[in-house]
């Protein structure tokens, strides 16, 4: 079992049509990920395992003021801030190669999904699909020391 500290700001959006011009977007998130490592295969100098971890996490959406636009019969929507604290669950692999009896290097890939919803920031005028879980996946590089 490990815990691990992540904090991120992500403002790249695959948003299309009107709003990919005129809307930014972005998503802010800090919080602590409980993580167990099961071998699925071991041998003397490498292991693969299962990942497998959740944890409390604190999010901030945020979106763009819209401007009105009578010809495409757009109105005036504020800025919109979401924020609030929900879990996230990731699952995974990796392998873990020894370098010495208690050094190791592991190469490890989880996806994560973040439970979040910002419904309240969409608008039906600018085409923003509804978003109940943030998603992503890691690549990981670590080295580890053993006690």
């Amino acid at each position: 079992m490990e815990g691990q500290v992540d904090l991120c700001r992500l403002d790249r959006s695959n948003l299309t049509g009107y709003a990919k011009e005129n809307v930014t977007v972005s998503l802010e998130y800090g919080g602590m990920m409980f993580t167990g490592h099961k071998p699925l295969i071991r041998s003397n100098s490498w292991n693969i395992q299962f990942i497998a971890g959740m944890g409390p996490f604190y999010w901030k959406g945020i979106r763009s003021e819209i401007v009105q636009n009578d010809s495409l019969g757009i109105p005036h929507i504020p800025k919109r801030t979401l924020e609030e604290w929900n879990m996230a669950f990731q699952a995974g692999a990796g392998v873990e190669y020894f370098i010495t009896s208690s050094l190791a290097l592991e190469l490890s890939s989880v996806y994560r999904l973040m439970i979040g919803s910002l419904w309240p920031t969409m608008q039906e005028h600018i085409l923003i699909e509804q978003v109940n879980g943030f998603q992503m996946a890691h690549v990981n590089l670590r080295l580890r020391y053993y006690f």
